[in-house]
């Protein structure tokens, strides 16, 4: 993916900005149109460059922040078709910048009426897999992990960490604390909503073969739990956060949430204690990666704090 940028700024700012940008070497085009923004009054620019100079153009438009208000939009460009750049256009980079990285995670992590209600569909359809056998349970396993935004909030509170950035931070631990409290009591009612249904699911539960090894992992289980992890991490890093369905299958964030909701509406609170654990294994996980790889970039790739 490439890079547009649409900036409106200060026409007393945008000089200065524009001879900075022509001194980026993959900046493609460049354009400014006077006079043409409204609010905040001034100049637009616009500007195509490679992903890898995204951070190049962001440094140089926050320099120029000081002399006025401005406002940036950023989006990925489908196709680049350059025949100077031809080369450099083919061996661009895949990676997201900060303001991707936060902006993707304010979407699938911000409390909202969606978000509370795909994480008490996925524990439901979770809680159902956990009373199920063969192939109906492993699709409502991976069901659950696709509708329920499990991955993305314990990712934020790694991100806010990074970037030592107290909003992202909070607003992680906001939907962390909602989202996995919704889970577990979820898993809750549906154990009592089976239990008073008169069904011998909630009997089927407790034998339940996933249910075994939610409360007991297995190294394998817990190595493919740590792949996804770190999985999980790389994909936001990298314009793929589309994809972090799989990290989370990967993981069992999900199951082990409703299992311990419905352990503990059924009197069973060694079982809730044991998927109380689990959770808290794939949570660590998926934070020690998150601060690994988030870290590493904050070092390597994006030394900067991202446009506020």
């Amino acid at each position: 993916m490439h890079r547009h940028f649409t900036i409106a700024i200060p026409t007393g700012a945008a000089d200065r900005l524009l001879e900075e940008l022509q001194q980026i070497p993959a900046v493609i085009s460049l354009s400014v149109h006077r006079g043409a923004s409204v609010q905040p009054l001034g100049d637009v620019i616009e500007v195509d460059a490679l992903n890898r100079a995204a951070d190049s153009v962001l440094v140089a438009i926050e320099r120029a922040h000081p002399h006025g208000a401005l406002s940036v939009t950023s989006s990925q460009v489908e196709s680049l078709s350059d025949r100077d750049h031809a080369v450099e256009v083919a061996g661009d980079s895949d990676e997201s910048t900060w303001e991707d990285a936060t902006t993707a995670l304010r979407h699938h992590a911000q409390v909202t009426v969606n978000f509370v209600s795909l994480m008490v569909l996925g524990a439901v359809v979770a809680s159902c897999a956990l009373c199920s056998t063969s192939v109906t349970q492993a699709i409502a396993l991976v069901a659950a992990s696709v509708i329920a935004p499990g991955f993305e909030p314990l990712a934020k509170l790694g991100l806010g960490l990074v970037l030592r950035h107290r909003g992202v931070l909070l607003r992680g631990l906001q939907a962390t604390a909602v989202g996995y409290l919704l889970l577990v009591a979820a898993g809750a009612a549906t154990m009592l909503a089976l239990r008073a249904a008169g069904t011998d699911l909630p009997d089927r539960f407790l034998a339940n073969r996933q249910v075994l090894e939610l409360a007991d992992p297995t190294t394998v289980a817990l190595v493919i739990s740590g792949c996804g992890a770190v999985a999980g991490a790389v994909m936001i890093t990298a314009h793929r956060v589309a994809l972090l369905a799989g990290p989370l299958i990967a993981l069992q964030l999900i199951p082990a949430s409703a299992m311990t909701g419905m352990a503990l509406a059924d009197g069973h609170g060694d079982l809730a204690a044991e998927g109380l654990a689990r959770v808290g294994v794939d949570v660590g996980m998926v934070l020690i990666a998150a601060l690994l790889v988030f870290g590493a970039k904050r070092l390597t790739s994006h030394r900067r704090q991202p446009l506020v």
